[in-house]
């Protein structure tokens, strides 16, 4: 069982940019598609290191602070 349209990553996108992406979404894992929307595994939080870890958190808090100010 699955979202009908989930949000999908590249494989070649930052390990910390996808924690990013769930933090913001509150997702515990993500489809990676390849060319052809061929889905070539499933990312998940756990997955990442301690320190992609923090490097996501500390940009989503960045992200969050810069919304709050833009209004």
């Amino acid at each position: 069982v699955m979202t009908p349209h989930p949000i999908c990553v590249p494989p070649e996108m930052p390990v910390s940019d996808a924690v990013v992406i769930m933090l913001e979404k509150g997702f515990r894992h993500l489809p990676i598609v390849g060319a052809g929307h061929k889905v070539l595994g499933v990312f998940s939080v756990r997955d990442a290191l301690p320190r992609e870890i923090g490097a996501a958190l500390s940009q989503a808090e960045f992200n969050e602070q810069v919304n709050d100010a833009l209004g």
